[in-house]
């Protein structure tokens, strides 16, 4: 299967030649010029790697790895720079960058780094079907079951649910669900979690067992106490 690139960089000569020499040694290349252009086909497109310079215009490489991070989406990311300055590459491994290389690479050895990267990187499966006690929740149906009563769950329900779920007994900061969830943490955004928080408690009340914690100044947290089943 071939491996789907997006490459970044604002140079768009530098930028062409680069996605036409990954092309030739058999990469499919996605090429943009500015981060937040990066940033939307990230969410849009099947990428296995992201490859951008460190300083793009719009939104940085370090803002987009945050990101990705904190969506736990998982990709692999190599930064390039012509600044061998240490303070970035500090920044950039911080952030969570698989490499950082200097520009430019030859392309022998950016190959070769690509492959190492994408051979070792195994992101990690999270759990998608829970039951706890007497609850069941499959989130690929959007089901939550209770004793004999099953609820369908809207797409946020389902989807909050299960962030809350695979981090269960975890304080989750809200800022990070809204970016997950909502993909946004405006005043808007945060005012509809608020309504989605207490629809899922209102669902989950038949089940004592299971609670979301509201944590003052921080976010939430799904308590499972087992002891009450």
């Amino acid at each position: 299967m071939m491996k789907k690139i997006l490459l970044c960089d604002e140079d768009v000569n530098f930028g062409t030649l680069q996605k036409e020499m990954l092309q030739f040694r058999g990469f499919q290349v996605d090429f943009v010029t500015n981060g937040l252009t990066a940033w939307n086909r990230l969410q849009q497109g099947d990428y296995s790697l992201l490859i951008t310079e460190m300083n793009v215009p719009e939104r940085s490489a370090t803002d987009i790895i945050h990101d990705l991070r904190l969506m736990e989406l998982p990709l692999p990311v190599i930064i390039y720079s012509s600044d061998n300055d240490e303070k970035d590459q500090e920044a950039a491994y911080m952030a969570g960058c698989d490499e950082y290389i200097q520009k430019p690479c030859p392309i022998t050895l950016l190959e070769l780094k690509i492959n190492a990267i994408l051979r070792r990187y195994q992101p990690e499966v999270l759990p998608t079907v829970f039951q706890w006690g007497e609850a069941h929740f499959d989130s690929e149906r959007q089901q939550l079951t209770i004793t004999d009563t099953t609820t369908k769950l809207s797409s946020h329900e389902n989807e909050l649910l299960l962030y809350l779920a695979q981090h269960i007994n975890t304080i989750l900061d809200r800022s990070d669900i809204l970016k997950r969830v909502w993909r946004n943490d405006d005043y808007f955004s945060s005012r509809s979690m608020n309504v989605y928080i207490n629809k899922l408690k209102k669902i989950l009340a038949p089940a004592p067992q299971l609670q979301i914690v509201s944590i003052r100044g921080r976010g939430y947290k799904l308590m499972y106490n087992s002891d009450m089943i």
